[in-house]
């Protein structure tokens, strides 16, 4: 009785928990902060319009978040492009004002730092989604940083070669090519699995993702088997027959985002449309 007192009351409550190892997080730069600033400048650039007011609205979005994509930045490990990426959020603001020849150079340095950031990307060695949080020498803590530095210097360059009368279609595709890495090398590990009440119809449907840094979140919302009171010939308690919604409606797509949060595979999930 106390365990159905306490599903129907957590669960009235969608039952959603979110766990970070050892307490609190520390007051930081945070890649999800980052998250709708880095794809409103995707929108911009897809958007098209007049090159010179492009141009603007992008530089001036990028000085909204300088300080933040800064700070973030710092984690990347890998100097060479925590230099080009860091050089290039800097002198964006400059870009309107250089001479055409140096503005087509600066596109040049910008493309090829995206370039960098691409190959350390797709050269990463990681293994599939797993049940544990990754160790302190695996990859996927490269990729994660490395995820966030291409989708900052990646919409730089865009915008640097559009104000320099360059085309980007061979940028275009270098990054749809870095933000699947994105995805495919730190997708969070995901699970499903049921928890019947004996001698009941009913059971709980539980839901969980654990991002690579050990952030996790989980729900549950209660369902039953199948319609009505008489089991249905062939249809055992345990196998779902005619199975109803569960309530509260389990949601994957946000348990997903949830636990990812705080990573660029929820920037990269975001942009790559948009390219």
């Amino acid at each position: 009785m106390r365990r159905m007192l306490v599903r129907g009351a957590v669960a009235a409550l969608a039952a959603t928990v979110v766990t970070v190892p050892g307490g609190a997080r520390p007051a930081q730069a945070d890649t999800g902060s980052l998250l709708g600033p880095i794809t409103q400048i995707y929108s911009t650039l897809a958007a098209g319009g007049p090159p010179q007011q492009v141009v603007h609205q992008v530089v001036t979005a990028v000085a909204g978040i300088r300080a933040d994509a800064l700070a973030e930045l710092e984690r990347v490990p890998i100097a060479g492009v925590r230099a080009c990426a860091t050089r290039h959020v800097v002198e964006l603001a400059d870009l309107e004002r250089l001479a055409p020849s140096a503005a087509q150079a600066w596109a040049r340095d910008a493309t090829a730092c995206a370039a960098l950031t691409d190959g350390h990307l797709q050269a990463a060695q990681v293994g599939p989604p797993q049940s544990t949080s990754a160790g302190p020498g695996d990859a996927k803590h490269t990729v994660d940083p490395l995820g966030l530095a291409v989708n900052l210097v990646g919409p730089i360059a865009m915008a640097a070669r559009l104000h320099a009368g360059l085309g980007d279609g061979g940028l275009r595709q270098l990054l749809v090519g870095a933000n699947t890495a994105v995805i495919t090398k730190i997708q969070p590990y995901c699970t499903e699995w049921r928890q019947y009440e004996d001698d009941s119809n009913l059971f709980e449907l539980w839901f969980m993702c654990l991002a690579y840094n050990h952030n996790w979140v989980t729900q549950f919302g209660v369902a039953r088997d199948y319609q009505g009171i008489t089991v249905p010939p062939g249809c055992e308690p345990w196998h779902s027959c005619e199975e109803t919604p569960a309530s509260p409606p389990v949601d994957k797509e946000r348990i997903r985002f949830e636990a990812t949060r705080h990573t660029s595979w929820v920037v990269a999930r975001a942009v790559l449309p948009l390219l």
